[in-house]
């Protein structure tokens, strides 16, 4: 899940909505409130005075559509904008990996801040739950060139790997690149 912090929206103001203030002829009439109470205890009485304005007033219009040309104007801010079209690329489970032996091995990941617009980081674990010791841990990215060794890290029982999810939804790990599936490798498991 993507922290709140990390998340950013901007928008243009070609589609802000306009509102064109109108000025007319009719004056503005103020109420002034005042409150007076004749016994203790008792909620007060309302009084009100009718004050007159001079001069034109202000009326804000609703939006309606217009037959005069519209002009835009650029932004003069640029914000980093992330757009659920393209961020929704980034399903890491979508390639997680099939499980040779669900009962024992299982598969996490942990999201880091997003480097640039949509360009994700995930930190990818494969795991043993048991207690067995194998020769050889590793995870395989899957690409059309077949299956590349990606772990960067290895430990007794779990082997990690990094991957970057471009803005395009296409899937990298260092110099393996179009990564459609994580394969798990657990090798020359025994018991202790």
């Amino acid at each position: 899940m993507i922290p709140p912090e990390d998340v950013y929206i901007s928008t243009t103001a070609h589609i802000l909505p306009v509102s064109t203030p109108l000025i007319t002829s009719t004056p503005i009439t103020t109420t002034r409130i005042s409150t007076t109470s004749s016994s203790p205890g008792k909620a007060p009485g309302i009084a009100t005075t009718s004050i007159p304005s001079v001069g034109n007033s202000i009326t804000p219009a609703t939006a309606t559509p217009s037959t005069a040309a519209s002009v835009t104007t650029p932004a003069t801010t640029m914000m980093t904008t992330t757009s659920a079209e393209v961020c929704d690329k980034c399903d890491v489970n979508k390639i997680a990996p099939d499980l040779e032996d669900p009962a024992n091995t299982y598969f996490t990941f942990d999201v880091d801040k997003p480097a640039t617009g949509c360009q994700m980081v995930f930190r990818v674990h494969c795991m043993r739950s048991d207690t067995m010791i194998c020769e050889s841990k590793n995870i395989f990215g899957t690409n059309p060139s077949g299956n590349r060794g990606i772990a960067t890290d290895v430990t007794s029982n779990s082997a990690s790997s990094t991957l970057t999810c471009e803005a395009d939804g296409s899937w990298s790990a260092g110099d393996v690149t179009m990564i459609s599936k994580i394969v798990c490798s657990f090798q020359g498991c025994v018991q202790p």
